[in-house]
């Protein structure tokens, strides 16, 4: 991406509009079929130079692409989206949201199920448990548990 090119991305991001939209474009993406963008361009915004607001609004949007792609089983893009949202979520230090992130990516790991995903999986939710139990977050805690309790059984 050229330097201008980055600019222009980061002016359209700041505008109101486009962050609404985004959601609904990415949402509309995956039922069209044309997953890979919001894959492809979440590495390129996720190093942009942005403002607080900015990055946590980005790292919304790249969650909820997160989420259309999990709803869709393409697991790497969605992991691709909640680890750009986390390092974001990280930079801003919104430390709620990281446990967000580290709960999604666990779930997308127990469900895709490759070689190293159970670990991983359970790294992730163990992660998402002590950020919820440090933040007094009992139900999203309890979530966590549960699943990381389904993946010792499995």
């Amino acid at each position: 991406m050229s330097q201008q090119e980055s600019k222009e991305l980061t002016v359209a991001i700041a505008e109101p509009r486009f962050r609404l939209g985004l959601h609904c474009a990415n949402e509309a993406l995956v039922h069209l079929g044309l997953i890979q963008f919001p894959a492809r361009v979440a590495q390129q915004v996720a190093s942009l130079p942005l403002a607080n607001g900015e990055r946590l609004q980005t790292a919304k949007s790249l969650n909820e692409a997160g989420m259309g792609f999990r709803k869709v089983c393409e697991w790497d893009n969605a992991l691709h989206c909640y680890e750009r949202a986390l390092l974001l979520y990280e930079q801003c230090g919104d430390r709620k949201f990281c446990g967000h992130m580290h709960y999604n990516r666990g779930v997308v790991l127990a469900f895709r199920r490759e070689a190293s995903d159970l670990s991983h999986a359970q790294q992730a939710l163990t992660a998402a448990l002590r950020i919820y139990l440090d933040l007094g977050m009992k139900e999203d805690g309890a979530a966590a548990r549960k699943l990381l309790s389904t993946l010792a059984n499995s």
